[in-house]
Parts: structure tokens; C-alpha cells; sequence
């Protein structure tokens, strides 16, 4: 992957986990923009290696359940990989 797209999915990783995903709720709160920051390279990792939704899922409930203490929501989850993977495909097809 190019590095100009590399920087546009991880831009969009960026702003998906903190504005779409966000299990703390802080999507309103200009103070708290980095929140999620600190977990967009694993995602963006496993988006490069194509890895399954499912994966990608399982890897936001483990940080929701064991780093931030909250209820697993599988299916919100899956939700937000499948948006994470359309953005990656946007990108890789020249289409956003």
C-alpha cells in the first residue's frame, strides 16, 4: 500500500473508532479526540493483512471487555469492521 493511501486509511481508522465505534461515548467531547488513537495501528494492521471481519470484531471486544471494562456488543462490532474494510476497499480501488 502506497504511503499517501496508507495515511488516508489510517486517517479513516482514526475517525471511525472515534466518532462511529467510540464504547465510551465521547464522540462529543473535542477534548478527548486522541481516545481511541492509541488503537488505530493494531486495526489498521490487520487491515492491511486482509484479515476476516471477524477478526477485526473480536479484536474491538477484547479492548472494549478487557482494557476499558465494558459489555461485549459483537454484532456493533462486526458493524464497524465491515465500515473499516469498505473504507480500505474505497481506498485500494482509487474511489475515495
Amino acid at each position: 500500500m502506497e504511503r499517501i493511501a496508507k495515511d488516508e486509511l489510517m486517517h479513516r481508522v482514526d475517525e471511525v473508532l472515534f466518532y462511529i465505534w467510540d464504547p465510551i461515548g465521547v464522540k462529543d467531547a473535542p477534548e478527548a479526540r486522541a481516545e481511541y488513537r492509541s488503537y488505530v495501528p493494531r486495526i489498521l494492521e490487520m487491515l492491511q493483512s486482509d484479515r476476516p471481519d471477524d477478526d477485526i470484531a473480536d479484536v474491538l471486544d477484547q479492548i472494549t471487555t478487557q482494557q476499558m471494562g465494558l459489555r461485549r456488543n459483537h454484532e456493533h462490532s462486526l458493524e464497524i469492521a465491515a465500515i473499516l474494510k469498505h473504507h480500505k476497499t474505497a481506498i485500494d480501488e482509487g474511489l475515495a
